[in-house]
């Protein structure tokens, strides 16, 4: 008999909640769900609280252009080991990885009723429809900020992407870009530096950086926002920069905000960035992840932490108020890491709470999930925003079994160069979107030699108002997680070993349920670079066909990393400021340079017309 996994989440003082999870299983597009007897497993976290500052307010376009002397402050990316979630150091790292490359696909541990296998698919096309690939072609595709560039330079290339009525915000290790979205072009005067002097996010004083940017765009608000960690480690301390646009031209005027993460002696990694909708007192906020280490060399894991920000004051650039945070984050005791809020950010897009997950990493399930880890947990935060007369909010979550089992992934092949493409871990590296009621979250698995992309379609269900907490004015103010289905699971290059490899896959869905996944690939015979595929609501087998490559230029890259994310962003808007017909998918990814230095590019498709399969 299997066992189910019950949640306990205490977030309010002396409270706990408990509900049933729903163990799920899939045959694509078919939903098993039952619920299962056996011992529980306990999740709990804790909250705190915090208090803003006043903002810093900046107008984009006045800043100076980026130059050779404005990056001298901005400090280096790879401050920490190649995986931000074991505190090993590079050479243990190296060896973990080396190790992996060895380990067998692992068999899906699942009953007859689920996916018995996955198979691999082929390279991506180099060309639009070549063949039979019914992906839709790239509308848009344009190279974007580099390692060259005076200000993005650093390794790896960890980028945001968010895209408005008539602009692309790019962000990309220390710079923010924007384009004209109708042609591609950078804007006049850019880029401009991240932070440090004339910075954006504001100054950074000797010994700081800042690294890991998001960004997303507010549709139901028309405002652009933009995230990243300033690490002070001549202090041991970690900080959040968020800044919002006051309008949604991102060449304008910017609130900018800096938040201290944890407590001095605690420093952050790898934030996550999510929202909900617009400026509803309930849910309505900017919420951020982090994952919180001990200072010096990023040994001892410390737990996860998620900020509940309410978009409403940080719109209107005002400071003094109060947020909630949640932290402590585990499954039956041992820490979660990498904490993703989901983005909803379209209109009609209304989730009564606000929805994360997570996958088990190396902190989980034995140690590095070398034999196989098994599962996700949805958290559901409600009632999250401080107002007079709150009982506080109220999180649930539920862990749900995944039809196949993930492992820690080998590292990725290049020409001449075996497992020398950094894949990280199992955590969940991309922003998960939310769009009519299903979460799209994707991880790096290993394959049988290098990595692969697994991703599920996931449904969470809620009850009307948790255990009766919230009363008189936030009656049904607290709903929490009953359940949640695995509707869908598909799996980019699983069992193709060293023939290919897919690595740091991410999902942009549209309101319709059609999606395109941008990801990176690269085996024996093609250079790392960035593909996408895309696949409609009504196909019940993704992937459809093996993709494009967007950007694509067979030259070996030596350095030691490669980025930890790729970007995307749904654009639902002419340029006219119209709901556009044709949902657009945008997205971003790196390739390899002439030179042998890494560069990015854009890229852009949408189903517009209703015969494309």
């Amino acid at each position: 008999m299997k066992q189910s996994r019950r949640i306990l989440w205490c977030l309010a003082a002396k409270r706990s909640l408990l509900m049933a999870a729903l163990l799920s299983m899939t045959i694509y597009n078919s939903v098993v769900a039952q619920n299962l007897a056996g011992p529980e497993i306990e999740a709990t976290a804790q909250v705190g609280s915090g208090t803003a500052g006043m903002p810093a307010t900046i107008v984009l376009e006045n800043l100076p252009q980026a130059t050779a002397q404005l990056r001298t402050r901005a400090g280096a990316d790879d401050f920490s080991p190649s995986d931000p979630q074991t505190g090993l150091t590079k050479a243990q790292w190296k060896a973990l990885k080396a190790q992996a490359a060895k380990f067998p696909d692992p068999n899906p541990s699942i009953d007859a009723d689920g996916v018995s296998s996955l198979s691999p698919s082929p390279a991506p096309s180099p060309n639009p429809k070549n063949g039979d690939n019914d992906t839709p072609g790239a509308f848009r595709a344009f190279v974007a900020q580099d390692q060259d560039l005076f200000c993005a330079g650093g390794t790896p290339s960890d980028m945001g992407l968010a895209v408005g009525q008539s602009q692309v915000v790019q962000v990309v290790n220390r710079c923010i870009s924007v384009y004209d979205k109708t042609t591609g072009l950078l804007l006049p005067n850019f880029p401009k530096v991240l932070a440090g002097p004339n910075g954006f996010l504001g100054g950074l004083a000797s010994g700081q950086s800042v690294t890991d940017p998001r960004a997303m765009y507010d549709f139901v608000t028309d405002r652009f926002v933009v995230i990243a960690i300033v690490q002070d480690s001549p202090n041991n301390r970690g900080f959040l920069a968020l800044a919002a646009s006051g309008t949604g031209d991102a060449t304008g005027t910017w609130n900018v905000y800096r938040f201290q993460v944890g407590v001095t002696g605690q420093c952050v990694d790898y934030p996550t960035l999510g929202q909900n909708w617009a400026n509803d007192p309930f849910v309505g906020g900017i919420y951020v992840g982090f994952n919180i280490f001990q200072c010096g060399n990023f040994a001892n894991f410390q737990g996860a932490q998620v900020f509940f920000l309410p978009k409403s004051p940080i719109y209107a650039g005002q400071g003094g108020f109060g947020f909630n945070i949640g932290f402590g984050f585990n499954v039956g005791g041992t820490l979660v890491d990498t904490v993703q809020p989901v983005n909803v950010s379209a209109w009609g897009q209304k989730p009564r709470t606000e929805l994360a997950v997570n996958s088990f990493n190396l902190k989980f399930g034995g140690g590095n999930c070398r034999s196989g880890c098994n599962g996700l947990v949805i958290w559901s935060f409600a009632n999250t925003l401080q107002q007079s007369g709150s009982p506080g909010p109220v999180a649930s979550g539920v862990v749900v079994r995944t039809p196949r089992n993930y492992i820690f992934p080998a590292d990725a092949d290049q020409p001449g160069r075996d497992n020398s493409i950094d894949t990280a871990g199992t955590h969940i590296s991309g922003t998960v979107q939310y769009m009519g009621g299903f979460l799209y979250p994707t991880l790096n698995t290993g394959n049988g030699g290098t990595s692969a992309v697994l991703g599920w379609q996931v449904q969470p269900f809620l009850n009307d108002n948790g255990d009766g907490h919230c009363t008189g004015t936030f009656a049904n103010a607290c709903p929490t997680l009953t359940g949640a289905t695995i509707v869908k699971e598909f799996c980019y290059d699983c069992g193709a070993g060293h023939a290919n490899g897919a690595y740091w896959g991410t999902i942009q869905p549209d309101p319709e349920g059609n999606w395109t996944m941008v990801f990176n690939f690269s085996n024996r015979s093609i250079s790392p670079a960035t593909a996408f595929a895309s696949n409609r609501v009504t196909w019940p087998t993704p992937f459809h066909d093996s993709g494009i490559f967007l950007c694509q230029n067979q030259v070996s890259y030596n350095q030691l990393r490669w980025g930890d994310y790729t970007a995307t962003a749904i654009d639902l808007l002419n340029t006219d400021g119209t709901p556009s017909r044709n949902p657009a998918f945008w997205f971003s990814g790196m390739f390899v340079k002439n030179n042998g230095n890494w560069s990015t590019c854009i890229g852009a498709n949408t189903y517009s017309s209703v015969t494309e399969p």
